[in-house]
């Protein structure tokens, strides 16, 4: 009973906000607390500064290796192919290099024409880390069916770099993980300054 209520029960307004020391409730400025907290583990906690230096490095290597890699024979060259001779153009040395850092020889781009199933005439370019093919040199073209404009000599690439050179994005991926993993996950001594 509260005396000046005349005897009735005091209820509080429910649409009353919420007040310090309310039972319990948090402030309206509680979630955005914690979100802030979580957000500053992302480069406070030594995981996280680990992943943004993955990122930085993966990043500028995939600017130079990754970018560069033949992924047409992962995304393209599975598909219906077309076989057809084809001309060597010219041979040239790429702006890439193969090899370890005491035997290094650059990676060759040979240019071809060729014509496809449809009667058109084109051109494009394959690499390889070492040939033989001299210019006017017969040689045998792949292509897809269905986009003639993707294709290569047989048996060369259709970029500089080897697929494996895109395994480079796994680097920023990896630093993504352990930022996410810095903010969500669980404090240890990967995610705190001090235990």
């Amino acid at each position: 009973m509260h005396p000046n209520c005349g005897g009735q029960l005091f209820v509080p307004n429910q649409n009353q906000p919420p007040q310090p020391g309310d039972g319990g409730r948090s402030l309206p400025f509680g979630d955005a607390t914690r979100l802030s907290f979580k957000l500053s583990r992302s480069y406070t906690v030594p995981r996280a500064r680990l992943g943004w230096l993955l990122i930085c490095v993966g990043s500028m290597a995939w600017l130079i290796f990754g970018r560069n890699a033949d992924w047409a024979t992962l995304r393209f060259f599975q598909q219906t192919l077309r076989q057809t001779n084809g001309l060597v153009v010219v041979v040239s040395n790429s702006r890439f290099t193969s090899g370890s850092d005491f035997d290094q020889s650059p990676i060759r781009v040979i240019r071809f024409s060729f014509t496809d199933h449809l009667g058109n005439k084109r051109s494009a370019e394959s690499w390889a880390d070492s040939t033989s093919l001299k210019r006017d040199a017969q040689v045998r073209i792949e292509y897809v069916e269905t986009r003639p404009e993707i294709c290569r000599i047989l048996g060369y690439r259709a970029a500089p770099l080897p697929l494996w050179a895109g395994l480079v994005l796994l680097f920023p991926l990896f630093g993504t993980y352990l930022i996410l993993m810095a903010i969500v996950g669980p404090s240890n001594s990967w995610t705190d300054e001090t235990n």
